[in-house]
Protein backbone atom coordinates (compact mmCIF):
# COMPACT_ATOMS: atom_id res chain seq x y z
CA UNK A 1 0.00 0.00 0.00
CA UNK A 2 1.25 3.48 -0.82
CA UNK A 3 0.45 4.67 2.71
CA UNK A 4 2.86 2.11 4.11
CA UNK A 5 5.84 3.61 2.29
CA UNK A 6 8.06 5.50 4.74
CA UNK A 7 8.77 9.17 4.05
CA UNK A 8 11.64 9.71 1.64
CA UNK A 9 14.56 11.54 3.21
CA UNK A 10 17.42 12.36 0.83
CA UNK A 11 20.73 11.15 2.26
CA UNK A 12 23.09 13.69 3.71
CA UNK A 13 25.56 15.15 1.25
CA UNK A 14 28.63 12.95 1.05
CA UNK A 15 31.87 14.40 2.37
CA UNK A 16 33.67 13.36 -0.80
CA UNK A 17 33.42 15.73 -3.75
CA UNK A 18 33.65 12.76 -6.13
CA UNK A 19 30.00 12.95 -7.12
CA UNK A 20 30.11 16.68 -7.84
CA UNK A 21 32.97 16.35 -10.32
CA UNK A 22 31.49 13.17 -11.82
CA UNK A 23 28.18 14.94 -12.40
CA UNK A 24 30.00 17.60 -14.45
CA UNK A 25 31.91 14.94 -16.40
CA UNK A 26 28.68 13.07 -17.16
CA UNK A 27 27.04 16.25 -18.44
CA UNK A 28 30.00 16.78 -20.77
CA UNK A 29 29.80 13.22 -22.14
CA UNK A 30 26.04 13.52 -22.74
CA UNK A 31 26.70 16.67 -24.75
CA UNK A 32 29.02 14.68 -27.03
CA UNK A 33 26.63 11.76 -27.66
CA UNK A 34 25.26 11.74 -31.20
CA UNK A 35 22.09 10.20 -32.60
CA UNK A 36 21.88 6.42 -31.96
CA UNK A 37 24.76 6.41 -29.49
CA UNK A 38 24.41 4.89 -26.04
CA UNK A 39 25.96 5.15 -22.58
CA UNK A 40 25.50 2.75 -19.66
CA UNK A 41 26.65 3.40 -16.07
CA UNK A 42 26.58 0.17 -14.06
CA UNK A 43 27.33 -0.79 -10.46
CA UNK A 44 30.50 -2.88 -10.20
CA UNK A 45 29.00 -5.19 -7.61
CA UNK A 46 25.53 -5.98 -8.97
CA UNK A 47 23.26 -5.68 -12.02
CA UNK A 48 21.96 -2.17 -11.35
CA UNK A 49 22.47 0.55 -13.95
CA UNK A 50 21.33 3.83 -15.48
CA UNK A 51 21.55 4.12 -19.26
CA UNK A 52 21.18 6.84 -21.89
CA UNK A 53 20.14 6.74 -25.57
CA UNK A 54 20.82 9.81 -27.71
CA UNK A 55 17.94 10.33 -30.16
CA UNK A 56 19.04 13.36 -32.15
CA UNK A 57 16.25 15.90 -32.60
CA UNK A 58 14.05 13.77 -30.33
CA UNK A 59 16.34 14.36 -27.34
CA UNK A 60 17.65 11.80 -24.85
CA UNK A 61 15.98 8.77 -23.31
CA UNK A 62 17.31 7.84 -19.86
CA UNK A 63 16.43 4.53 -18.22
CA UNK A 64 17.02 3.03 -14.79
CA UNK A 65 16.87 -0.73 -14.29
CA UNK A 66 13.61 -2.15 -12.97
CA UNK A 67 12.85 -5.34 -11.04
CA UNK A 68 12.11 -7.02 -14.39
CA UNK A 69 15.88 -7.51 -14.73
CA UNK A 70 16.90 -7.96 -11.06
CA UNK A 71 16.73 -11.23 -9.19
CA UNK A 72 15.15 -11.49 -5.74
CA UNK A 73 15.76 -10.43 -3.03
CA UNK A 74 17.58 -7.42 -4.55
CA UNK A 75 14.67 -6.05 -6.56
CA UNK A 76 13.52 -2.42 -6.43
CA UNK A 77 11.45 -1.99 -3.25
CA UNK A 78 8.55 0.39 -2.57
CA UNK A 79 10.74 3.03 -0.93
CA UNK A 80 13.13 3.05 -3.88
CA UNK A 81 10.21 3.24 -6.31
CA UNK A 82 8.94 6.30 -4.47
CA UNK A 83 12.37 7.94 -4.70
CA UNK A 84 12.40 7.26 -8.44
CA UNK A 85 8.96 8.82 -8.78
CA UNK A 86 10.04 11.93 -6.85
CA UNK A 87 13.11 12.27 -9.06
CA UNK A 88 10.85 12.33 -12.12
CA UNK A 89 11.05 8.77 -13.43
CA UNK A 90 8.12 7.18 -15.29
CA UNK A 91 6.94 3.77 -14.06
CA UNK A 92 7.76 0.76 -16.34
CA UNK A 93 4.98 0.13 -18.85
CA UNK A 94 5.23 -3.66 -18.96
CA UNK A 95 7.45 -6.73 -19.17
CA UNK A 96 10.53 -7.04 -21.33
CA UNK A 97 8.57 -8.97 -23.96
CA UNK A 98 5.60 -6.56 -23.98
CA UNK A 99 7.47 -3.24 -23.85
CA UNK A 100 9.85 -3.56 -26.80
CA UNK A 101 10.66 -0.61 -29.10
CA UNK A 102 8.46 -2.25 -31.74
CA UNK A 103 5.43 -3.05 -29.55
CA UNK A 104 5.57 -0.04 -27.19
CA UNK A 105 7.89 2.62 -28.68
CA UNK A 106 6.95 5.20 -26.04
CA UNK A 107 7.21 2.82 -23.09
CA UNK A 108 9.88 0.69 -21.45
CA UNK A 109 10.26 -2.32 -19.13
CA UNK A 110 12.62 -0.04 -17.14
CA UNK A 111 11.97 3.19 -15.31
CA UNK A 112 12.44 5.91 -17.91
CA UNK A 113 12.45 9.63 -18.68
CA UNK A 114 12.27 11.17 -22.15
CA UNK A 115 14.07 14.52 -22.30
CA UNK A 116 13.28 16.78 -25.27
CA UNK A 117 16.11 18.11 -27.39
CA UNK A 118 17.97 21.03 -25.80
CA UNK A 119 17.03 19.92 -22.28
CA UNK A 120 19.46 20.92 -19.54
CA UNK A 121 22.25 18.33 -19.64
CA UNK A 122 23.50 19.25 -16.14
CA UNK A 123 19.98 18.59 -14.86
CA UNK A 124 19.86 15.20 -16.61
CA UNK A 125 23.23 14.34 -15.10
CA UNK A 126 22.02 15.41 -11.65
CA UNK A 127 18.96 13.12 -11.84
CA UNK A 128 21.17 10.22 -12.96
CA UNK A 129 23.67 10.79 -10.15
CA UNK A 130 20.93 11.08 -7.51
CA UNK A 131 19.42 7.84 -8.83
CA UNK A 132 22.74 6.02 -8.63
CA UNK A 133 23.34 7.26 -5.07
CA UNK A 134 19.86 7.13 -3.55
CA UNK A 135 18.29 4.16 -5.34
CA UNK A 136 21.13 1.95 -6.51
CA UNK A 137 23.33 2.66 -3.46
CA UNK A 138 26.52 3.47 -5.38
CA UNK A 139 28.77 4.90 -2.66
CA UNK A 140 31.27 6.63 -4.96
CA UNK A 141 31.73 7.05 -8.73
CA UNK A 142 34.66 4.63 -8.61
CA UNK A 143 32.13 1.89 -7.82
CA UNK A 144 30.82 2.36 -11.37
CA UNK A 145 31.86 0.87 -14.70
CA UNK A 146 30.63 2.10 -18.06
CA UNK A 147 29.88 0.98 -21.59
CA UNK A 148 29.27 3.20 -24.61
CA UNK A 149 28.60 2.20 -28.22
CA UNK A 150 26.74 3.15 -31.39
CA UNK A 151 23.86 1.40 -33.15
CA UNK A 152 26.33 -0.94 -34.90
CA UNK A 153 27.73 -2.10 -31.56
CA UNK A 154 31.05 -0.30 -32.04
CA UNK A 155 32.64 0.75 -28.75
CA UNK A 156 32.84 4.49 -28.00
CA UNK A 157 35.56 5.21 -25.42
CA UNK A 158 34.60 7.86 -22.86
CA UNK A 159 37.85 8.59 -20.97
CA UNK A 160 36.49 11.84 -19.51
CA UNK A 161 34.34 9.79 -17.11
CA UNK A 162 37.41 8.36 -15.42
CA UNK A 163 35.75 4.93 -15.20
CA UNK A 164 36.83 1.43 -16.18
CA UNK A 165 35.10 -0.13 -19.16
CA UNK A 166 32.54 -2.75 -18.13
CA UNK A 167 34.14 -5.53 -20.19
CA UNK A 168 36.95 -5.76 -17.66
CA UNK A 169 34.41 -6.61 -14.96
CA UNK A 170 31.89 -8.63 -16.96
CA UNK A 171 31.52 -12.32 -16.13
CA UNK A 172 31.49 -14.17 -19.48
CA UNK A 173 28.30 -16.08 -20.22
CA UNK A 174 28.60 -19.63 -21.48
CA UNK A 175 26.97 -20.75 -24.75
CA UNK A 176 23.75 -22.02 -23.18
CA UNK A 177 23.30 -18.79 -21.16
CA UNK A 178 23.88 -16.69 -24.27
CA UNK A 179 21.37 -18.74 -26.25
CA UNK A 180 18.72 -18.34 -23.55
CA UNK A 181 19.29 -14.60 -23.52
CA UNK A 182 19.27 -14.39 -27.31
CA UNK A 183 15.98 -16.30 -27.62
CA UNK A 184 14.42 -14.14 -24.90
CA UNK A 185 15.47 -10.93 -26.66
CA UNK A 186 14.17 -12.16 -30.02
CA UNK A 187 10.85 -13.11 -28.44
CA UNK A 188 10.50 -9.61 -27.09
CA UNK A 189 11.57 -7.96 -30.34
CA UNK A 190 9.18 -10.01 -32.50
CA UNK A 191 6.29 -10.72 -30.13
CA UNK A 192 6.65 -14.43 -30.98
CA UNK A 193 6.38 -15.92 -27.49
CA UNK A 194 6.77 -19.52 -28.77
CA UNK A 195 10.04 -18.78 -30.59
CA UNK A 196 12.66 -21.51 -30.03
CA UNK A 197 16.07 -22.49 -31.35
CA UNK A 198 16.40 -25.66 -33.41
CA UNK A 199 18.80 -28.53 -32.77
CA UNK A 200 21.61 -26.50 -34.37
CA UNK A 201 20.98 -23.55 -32.05
CA UNK A 202 19.62 -21.49 -34.94
CA UNK A 203 16.49 -19.35 -34.73
CA UNK A 204 14.39 -18.51 -37.80
CA UNK A 205 12.07 -15.51 -37.99
CA UNK A 206 9.75 -14.52 -40.84
CA UNK A 207 9.44 -10.81 -41.63
CA UNK A 208 7.00 -9.95 -44.42
CA UNK A 209 8.58 -11.55 -47.53
CA UNK A 210 11.87 -12.75 -46.03
CA UNK A 211 13.00 -15.35 -43.51
CA UNK A 212 15.92 -14.46 -41.22
CA UNK A 213 18.19 -16.98 -39.55
CA UNK A 214 19.87 -15.93 -36.29
CA UNK A 215 22.64 -17.74 -34.46
CA UNK A 216 25.74 -17.22 -32.31
CA UNK A 217 29.00 -17.30 -34.24
CA UNK A 218 32.69 -16.50 -33.92
CA UNK A 219 33.09 -18.59 -30.74
CA UNK A 220 29.98 -16.83 -29.36
CA UNK A 221 31.52 -13.38 -29.79
CA UNK A 222 28.80 -12.08 -32.09
CA UNK A 223 25.26 -12.73 -33.34
CA UNK A 224 24.97 -13.53 -37.03
CA UNK A 225 21.87 -12.62 -39.05
CA UNK A 226 21.42 -14.30 -42.46
CA UNK A 227 18.55 -14.16 -44.91
CA UNK A 228 18.16 -15.69 -48.39
CA UNK A 229 16.44 -12.95 -50.40
CA UNK A 230 15.89 -14.32 -53.92
CA UNK A 231 16.08 -17.88 -55.18
CA UNK A 232 16.95 -19.29 -58.62
CA UNK A 233 18.44 -16.05 -59.89
CA UNK A 234 20.29 -15.88 -63.20
CA UNK A 235 23.69 -14.37 -62.60
CA UNK A 236 24.41 -11.61 -65.12
CA UNK A 237 26.83 -8.68 -65.37
CA UNK A 238 23.92 -6.35 -64.62
CA UNK A 239 23.03 -8.24 -61.44
CA UNK A 240 26.64 -8.34 -60.25
CA UNK A 241 26.98 -4.61 -60.88
CA UNK A 242 23.82 -3.98 -58.88
CA UNK A 243 25.08 -6.18 -56.02
CA UNK A 244 28.33 -4.22 -55.89
CA UNK A 245 26.38 -0.95 -55.78
CA UNK A 246 24.32 -2.24 -52.84
CA UNK A 247 27.38 -3.46 -50.92
CA UNK A 248 29.16 -0.14 -51.46
CA UNK A 249 26.32 1.58 -49.57
CA UNK A 250 26.40 -0.86 -46.66
CA UNK A 251 28.42 -0.48 -43.47
CA UNK A 252 27.25 -3.61 -41.65
CA UNK A 253 25.46 -6.01 -44.05
CA UNK A 254 27.04 -7.90 -46.95
CA UNK A 255 25.09 -9.20 -49.96
CA UNK A 256 26.35 -12.22 -51.93
CA UNK A 257 25.17 -14.97 -54.30
CA UNK A 258 25.30 -18.58 -53.16
CA UNK A 259 24.34 -21.27 -55.69
CA UNK A 260 21.73 -19.09 -57.39
CA UNK A 261 20.41 -17.53 -54.18
CA UNK A 262 20.99 -13.90 -53.25
CA UNK A 263 21.71 -13.71 -49.52
CA UNK A 264 22.47 -11.04 -46.96
CA UNK A 265 24.56 -11.49 -43.80
CA UNK A 266 25.32 -9.14 -40.91
CA UNK A 267 27.15 -9.65 -37.62
CA UNK A 268 26.70 -7.84 -34.30
CA UNK A 269 29.32 -8.07 -31.51
CA UNK A 270 27.78 -9.16 -28.20
CA UNK A 271 30.56 -8.70 -25.69
CA UNK A 272 28.91 -7.40 -23.58
CA UNK A 273 25.41 -8.58 -24.47
CA UNK A 274 23.12 -5.51 -24.74
CA UNK A 275 19.50 -6.69 -25.09
CA UNK A 276 18.14 -3.44 -26.53
CA UNK A 277 20.87 -3.32 -29.17
CA UNK A 278 20.21 -6.86 -30.41
CA UNK A 279 16.47 -6.13 -30.75
CA UNK A 280 16.96 -2.84 -32.62
CA UNK A 281 19.66 -4.38 -34.86
CA UNK A 282 17.26 -7.19 -35.86
CA UNK A 283 14.51 -4.67 -36.68
CA UNK A 284 16.84 -2.60 -38.86
CA UNK A 285 18.27 -5.66 -40.60
CA UNK A 286 14.79 -6.99 -41.43
CA UNK A 287 13.50 -3.69 -42.78
CA UNK A 288 16.57 -3.03 -44.93
CA UNK A 289 16.89 -6.51 -46.42
CA UNK A 290 13.16 -6.78 -47.09
CA UNK A 291 13.24 -3.47 -49.00
CA UNK A 292 16.33 -4.56 -50.93
CA UNK A 293 14.69 -7.89 -51.85
CA UNK A 294 11.63 -6.04 -53.14
CA UNK A 295 13.80 -3.69 -55.23
CA UNK A 296 15.78 -6.58 -56.74
CA UNK A 297 12.61 -8.49 -57.61
CA UNK A 298 11.25 -5.43 -59.36
CA UNK A 299 14.47 -4.76 -61.26
CA UNK A 300 15.27 -8.32 -62.35
CA UNK A 301 11.82 -9.88 -62.51
CA UNK A 302 12.62 -12.66 -60.05
CA UNK A 303 9.79 -14.89 -58.80
CA UNK A 304 8.33 -13.53 -55.53
CA UNK A 305 7.45 -16.99 -54.18
CA UNK A 306 8.78 -17.55 -50.65
CA UNK A 307 10.82 -20.72 -50.34
CA UNK A 308 11.89 -22.60 -47.25
CA UNK A 309 14.81 -21.25 -45.27
CA UNK A 310 18.03 -23.18 -45.86
CA UNK A 311 20.30 -23.62 -42.85
CA UNK A 312 23.29 -23.97 -45.20
CA UNK A 313 23.33 -20.24 -45.88
CA UNK A 314 24.46 -19.68 -42.29
CA UNK A 315 27.79 -21.32 -43.06
CA UNK A 316 28.89 -18.65 -45.53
Amino acid sequence: MANDIPPVTPPAKAKSSGWDSFEAKLSSVLEQLEDDQFLILAHKDNSRYVQFAAQGEFGIRMESISSEFIEEPDQIDDAQTEILRILGWQIPTGSGEASTPELAPEGSPNFYIDFPAKSSLPEIAKIAVNTLKMVHKVAHPQRLVYDSFNHRGEWLPQPILGLIHSKKYATPLNHDELMLRLVSVLKGATGLVDLVANDLDEITIRFEEIIVGVRLAGEDSFVQFVTPLLHDVEVSPELLTRMNEINNRQFVSRYFIDEGTICCVAELPINPFICELVGSFLAGFCRTTNETASDLRSEFGVDREMKSYSQSHLTH
